[in-house]
């Protein structure tokens, strides 16, 4: 089990990313270089979680490679999309793990495939909560049985977030809502890191191309309910610096140990 607790992080992780720039395909403009700041907070009743979390983070982005320095957990998540892998860098034990875009979708199968097994040795009670955790949204974005239907609908509402003017956009999963996103239509991230998710399979619905959206992720609120408990993710970017972003901020710290990620086979 906790083999495929790290898959799950990791492949958790990765959607979120994607949700908070998932609708940077959908316009033309100028794709920022820069950083922001921000902080995530979040609260759960699943079993095994802390009730509250808070997690500042610092993002760097250029295109082709993005950075996100989480401070309280001093650990780094690299993408370079120019190498088709991700690294994760943890500054306390000066060691990083590599996972390689390649192998991702075959590791997740594999995770799918064990839990099956894993199944079957499972009373029928405990057989219908783990189908009613697998039914779950995130489940199907992650590729279960159903692949679901993403579109956006504009709410017409508008306020300020962090000095920055902002439209709610609510994205919704098979006509419910999955997230709640406020945009400022300052700033454009690119489409890059999108098409990337979806080649490793870790993004099995398809994204409306006809839908008039323009923005920067300025606050996002993300709710799951897997079944075993609720968890409320909360994301809000407190500055935003467009600059120019030297190549070695996407680089690994030197004379760090590279440690293997153990995998479910």
């Amino acid at each position: 089990m906790k083999n495929q607790l790290k898959l799950t992080i990791l492949s958790v992780t990765i959607c979120l990313l994607l949700m908070g720039m998932s609708t940077s395909n959908l316009f033309a403009q100028k794709t920022f270089e820069g950083y922001w700041e921000s902080e995530t907070i979040t609260k759960s009743t699943m079993p095994g979680m802390p009730s509250s979390e808070i997690e500042t983070q610092k993002a760097f982005y250029k295109q082709g490679k993005m950075k996100i320095q989480q401070f309280t957990e001093n650990s780094d998540i690299i993408l370079r999309l120019d190498k088709d892998l991700s690294w994760t860098v943890d500054h306390a034990n000066k060691s990083y793990q590599e996972v390689r875009f390649e192998d991702v979708e075959k590791e997740v199968k594999a995770a799918k495939s064990k839990m099956a097994e894993e199944m079957k040795k499972m009373s029928p009670e405990q057989q219908e909560m783990m189908k009613k955790m697998m039914g779950d949204k995130m489940g199907s974005m992650l590729g279960d049985a159903e692949t679901p239907s993403i579109s956006f609908k504009k709410t017409g509402e508008t306020k300020t977030i962090s000095g920055f003017k902002c439209k709610q956009v609510m994205m919704m999963l098979d006509g419910d809502p999955f997230m709640e996103m406020w945009l400022t239509p300052d700033y454009n991230l690119g489409d890059e890191f999108l098409k990337v998710y979806q080649n490793m399979g870790l993004l099995k619905g398809k994204l409306p191309n006809d839908v008039d959206l323009k923005g920067f992720p300025i606050y996002t609120k993300m709710e799951m309910d897997t079944g075993m408990g609720k968890m409320v993710t909360e994301t809000t970017v407190k500055k935003i610096v467009p600059t120019n972003v030297s190549n070695s901020e996407f680089e690994l710290p030197k004379g760090y140990k590279k440690i293997a990620i153990d995998m479910p086979h």
